[in-house]
């Protein structure tokens, strides 16, 4: 079965430690249009968030997923 990505938060790695940013994403599947379409609307949203996600000085981005 396909699952919806409902959305995320975005952590930064620095060292050996994970931080949280405060940032994130969600997604509202719509009850009244097919699953097949949330999903891939879930995962367009999810993919542009992560490829616009702007580069951080001092870690990289880890993206935490919430998925249904």
């Amino acid at each position: 079965m396909n699952r919806e990505l409902l959305g995320g938060d975005v952590w930064l790695a620095s060292g050996n430690a994970l931080s949280p940013t405060g940032d994130s994403w969600h997604f509202e599947p719509n009850p009244e249009r097919p699953h097949s379409n949330d999903v891939g609307d879930s995962v367009a949203k999810a993919r542009a968030y992560v490829t616009a996600y702007p580069d951080r000085d001092g870690g990289a981005p880890y993206f935490e997923l919430v998925v249904q």
